[in-house]
């Protein structure tokens, strides 16, 4: 069957699951109406997405002053089952009462998809009479493609970030980065869902303007858990007020993530002063150079004025004056700008080139927050570079690098299958040939050909009873997992104080297959941690999974499962003796019976020092209690050392063009190095290596080889069994996903086009480790090869057997050496060049 009529009967069948319920709404007692479809409206197919329900009761309804009601909605799953994802609710006469639901939406979801939305009475944990049901559809004006990023900001200001939003020219010209990213702006507080799992599409949200406190609680607790998890929050500090309460007592749900002191106020300093940290012009137009006001954390030239509360220096002005600061918070971050960006005079600024621009300028200033590397010329530039024929016109190659193939042919539990074929072939053509013409010649030589119909049933039930029998061999009675996991560990260098309310919890996200022998309701669990206390015991999800631009069969005979979106960590699916996709994503501390992690060691810990030249090294000794041993090791070392920022090119008249030169467009934000590490094995000790200097190990250049080059001027549009690269390498580039080198936008004047590539990716957006390369760290990534899945998963209360891959990435944050960090005039940044760098001149 080709592709699309096969998706046209799997659409169909969907359909007509959904179709097949109970008649919604027989006498309507409720009226449903949707709010919210995903995070400000906004949703990406493929994610789990929010949607806020309101629920009135009619007038004429007959329901009580105060009713208990189940509220579901219902989304097909991987299978074709039909998933009843709700919660309780108490419904209120003459009230309109809201409720946020969750479901994991099809890759494949366009614009117009409906599912039901019912209410049921609801007593004693049973589902009553039905009170109300709705048809609710997709919007398409928030659908976010599947290969977008998505950035959310609480505010009426894009603050600049707008311009991540790829500038296109078309007619072939190479994008500016490897994917586009949406801005979900002008959000309010109430927007906001109220479970960690709604906001997991977003990047990053990046606040400003509205009050904190316009948060519930449960809002509060979402975000805290989304930044634990690996989320960012931004805040641009207003100017004249402190609506976060830094410095002060009670006045925020988030005051234990803040600093304790109040930045120090300075009025009227020039826009100008600001010019290093927020653009690649120079300057301002004179008649532009208006006043602000600053909060500023601290001087990075003076050891006393430093931010507290875990923060570090990440942007400082030429003279000093730190304007940007950011700490971690579990596997998340949370960064504070001491500049307001929602003030709107930076919107539209005259620059020393020539172009109106907005302030900050992306690439200049959110790229160090973000941790990415890609620039971001504005359409005009584009324009510009086109007149005078600077851009590159070859199609760029597309490569899609996480796609749902990359995971499933490693999970997928086809060998049995196989051999079951292939019995099934073997005996029913030995009972073709002894029960047909093979025993019908053997009678008649023998000249018993009368006997025929005695041996046609004598060989029907002898195959029958081999039947049965391969059929028992082969059988699977027990429940197994297969799976790709990525567990990642943040050490903690000795000596180091963290608040008890920031635990050190491993994270893991993990793509699996799960057979379950036998029919019936099978419960698939995440044993939930120890406990935290004060820290909340984590929200823990575990979902149905599509595997984007994959066909799957699905079940003709769809059922029903209920899923309470109050546990995410729990499901209660259907088997069928058969396996099915699910995705989890879990906090906690790996079992001692799984294993251990990887340490630093007690008599030789991780360190960095200068040689005689000011040179950074770093020395050290890892030990590892890893179940297995770790193979094919990557070491990632990001220096203090900052890559200097580009700035507009200069004519041969000092006058800027509105484009930086070739050799530093999309340079990486820090410099670094970058080692094969071979093995590391349990309970041998393994030393850094000790070559820190060495050129050949460059960080830019050696992402550029292993991940970038070969795929230029080639395409391949899935990853595929003995493909181009293994499972590994896959990985990999989707952990360094936004470091990975841009596409070849601009060309030298007078020069072909260059062969160029995008890298695509359809999921695993949660596993890119970027964000960490904005700062100094040892990132260790490397794989368990047949491990147990370090999840602690329980199907009906057991711990199944498991086997598969898991990537384990141990990360340390290095202490930040502001003398070097910051020891540049030109904008806080290191003095080295992108193209020194790339050269090998190290400094």
């Amino acid at each position: 069957m080709s592709s699309l009529p096969r998706r046209l009967l799997l659409a169909a069948l969907a359909a007509f699951a959904l179709l097949a319920t109970p008649a919604l709404g027989q006498r309507t007692d409720v009226v449903i109406e949707v709010e919210r479809f995903g995070a400000g409206d906004h949703y990406r197919p493929g994610e789990m997405t929010g949607v806020l329900i309101a629920l009135t009761p009619t007038p004429e309804s007959e329901l009580d002053t105060a009713t208990n009601a189940w509220v579901q909605w219902e989304v097909v799953n991987a299978d074709g089952d039909v998933a009843e994802r709700g919660r309780p609710i108490t419904l209120t006469k003459g009230q309109t009462s809201r409720v946020w639901l969750y479901a994991p939406l099809d890759p494949n979801t366009l614009p117009g998809t409906a599912w039901p939305v019912r209410v049921f009475a609801y007593e004693d944990g049973t589902r009553g009479r039905e009170l109300g049901g709705q048809r609710i559809a997709a919007p398409g004006s928030g659908r976010v493609e599947i290969i977008e990023g998505m950035i959310g900001v609480i505010g009426q200001s894009q603050m600049g970030l707008n311009q991540l939003r790829l500038a296109r020219l078309g007619g072939g010209v190479a994008p500016t980065a490897h994917e586009d990213t949406m801005l979900v702006w002008g959000l309010r507080p109430r927007d906001l869902p109220d479970g960690w799992e709604g906001l997991r599409g977003l990047e990053a949200i990046a606040w400003s303007e509205e009050l904190p406190q316009d948060l519930s609680a449960p809002q509060v607790a979402a975000v805290r858990e989304w930044i634990r998890r690996g989320g960012h929050l931004i805040i641009s500090l207003p100017e004249d007020t402190n609506p976060w309460g830094l410095g002060e007592i009670g006045r925020s749900r988030f005051e234990d993530l803040l600093p304790t002191r109040r930045p120090r106020k300075d009025e009227d300093v020039p826009l100008g002063t600001l010019m290093p940290v927020l653009a690649k012009a120079r300057a301002v137009r004179s008649d532009a150079n208006f006043s602000v006001s600053l909060h500023v954390f601290g001087d990075v030239r003076a050891p006393e004025a430093q931010p507290d509360n875990q923060y570090e220096p990440l942007i400082a002005l030429p003279d000093g004056r730190v304007i940007a600061i950011q700490r971690l918070f579990g596997h998340g971050r949370i960064t504070l700008v001491g500049l307001d960006l929602s003030n709107r005079r930076l919107g539209a600024i005259p620059l020393s080139n020539g172009m109106v621009g907005g302030l900050p300028q992306a690439d200049q200033f959110w790229n160090r927050i973000l941790g990415r590397r890609a620039d971001t010329p504005t359409g005009g530039e584009l324009a510009e570079m086109d007149t005078v024929e600077r851009l590159t016109r070859a199609s760029p190659s597309e490569h899609n690098i996480g796609v749902g193939s990359l995971f499933r042919q490693r999970i997928n539990m086809s060998q049995r299958a196989g051999a079951g074929l292939i019995m099934a072939l073997l005996l029913f053509g030995l009972y073709w040939l002894v029960a047909g013409p093979g025993g019908f010649y053997a009678l008649r030589a023998y000249k018993a050909a009368h006997h025929a119909w005695l041996v046609f049933a004598g060989a029907a039930a002898l195959f029958t009873a081999l039947a049965w029998a391969g059929v028992n061999l082969l059988r699977e009675n027990e429940t197994r997992i297969e799976h790709i996991t990525v567990l990642d560990r943040i050490a903690r260098p000795a000596g180091s104080e963290w608040s008890d309310r920031d635990p050190q919890l491993e994270r893991a996200a993990s793509w699996m297959s799960v057979y379950v022998p036998g029919y019936g309701q099978t419960e698939i669990t995440i044993e939930p941690v120890a406990d935290l206390d004060p820290v909340p015991t984590p929200r823990d999800m575990i979902m149905s999974w599509t595997p984007p631009l994959e066909s799957i069969p699905r079940f003709p005979n769809a059922d029903r499962y209920e899923v309470d979106v109050r546990n995410p960590a729990a499901l209660e699916l259907p088997a069928r003796s058969t396996a099915t996709h699910l995705y989890a994503h879990w906090l906690g501390s790996v079992d001692t019976d799984w294993g251990g992690l990887l340490y630093e060691s007690t008599t030789d810990p991780i360190r960095v020092t200068t040689d005689a030249r000011g040179r950074e090294q770093i020395e050290g000794t890892l030990t590892s209690q890893l179940p297995g041993t770790l193979t094919d090791v990557k070491i990632i070392w990001v220096w203090n050392q900052r890559v200097r920022s580009a700035r507009y090119e200069l004519d041969g008249e000092g006058r800027e063009e509105p484009w930086v030169r070739a050799n530093q467009s999309g340079e990486m934000l820090n410099v670094g190095r970058m080692y094969g590490g071979g093995q590391i094995v349990p309970g041998v000790p393994y030393p850094l290596p000790t070559n820190g200097q060495a050129a050949n190990l460059n960080l830019a250049v050696n992402i550029d080889e292993k991940y970038v080059n070969e795929f230029e001027g080639t395409s391949s549009l899935a990853p595929t069994p003995g493909g181009q690269l293994p499972t590994e390498q896959y990985l990999e580039m989707l952990s360094l996903y936004q470091q990975l080198r841009p596409p070849k936008y601009m060309r030298p004047p007078g020069q072909p086009s260059p062969d160029t590539m995008i890298a695509r990716r359809y999921l695993a957006r949660e596993i890119d480790l970027s964000h960490w390369f904005n700062r100094p760290c040892l990132i260790v990534i490397g794989y368990l090869q047949d491990s147990e899945c370090p999840i602690p998963i329980a199907v009906n209360g057991s711990a199944p057997q498991s086997n598969g891959l898991t990537m384990v990435r141990w990360i340390m944050p290095l202490g930040l050496d502001r003398s070097i960090a910051f020891a540049s005039t030109d904008a806080g940044t290191a003095g080295v060049a992108g193209d020194a760098e790339r050269g090998g001149t190290d400094r």
